[in-house]
């Protein structure tokens, strides 16, 4: 039986390519901190003020989940930064065993620690969405009353 070949991308990315996926990185996680600080404002404001009850303790386990996702996202942005600044390192002239595939390695747990942080928030955005639908229906029945 042959072993099977498992080519990566880590194989062919250049020190530019590298460089690009980290600007690219950094730009989407400064977004992402944006829209947690709006998704934050419109829990406080929206889903909190419109509640009581059990769904109450959604909204605030709500809020919780957007600090946590908040606190991570903004440590991915310093270790983003942090890696960028690593980056001027392998174009010195100094070549040190494994330093390119060793950078590689940490660029490429970043980037799916940040995929990841991406499909918590469109989960947690999704659970917002419900909750504000149920808002919208039970104000249009107070008002129907």
């Amino acid at each position: 039986m042959k072993p099977k070949l498992q080519y990566t991308y880590k194989e062919w990315r250049d020190t530019k390519g590298l460089h690009r996926d980290v600007l690219a990185f950094v730009s989407e996680l400064e977004f992402i901190r944006d829209e947690l600080r709006f998704l934050k404002d419109l829990v406080v404001e929206n889903i909190l003020g419109a509640y009581y009850g059990k769904p109450f303790e959604v909204a605030e386990q709500i809020g919780t989940d957007l600090n946590a996702l908040d606190n991570r996202t903004e440590s991915l942005l310093t270790e983003f930064k942090r890696h960028a600044a690593n980056l001027q390192v392998l174009t010195d002239d100094n070549d040190v065993p494994n330093e390119l595939f060793d950078y590689k390695t940490k660029h490429y747990q970043l980037m799916d620690s940040t995929n990841r942080l991406q499909n918590d928030i469109k989960q947690t955005k999704q659970t917002i969405f419900n909750m504000m639908i149920e808002i919208m229906r039970k104000r249009k029945q107070e008002k129907s009353l």
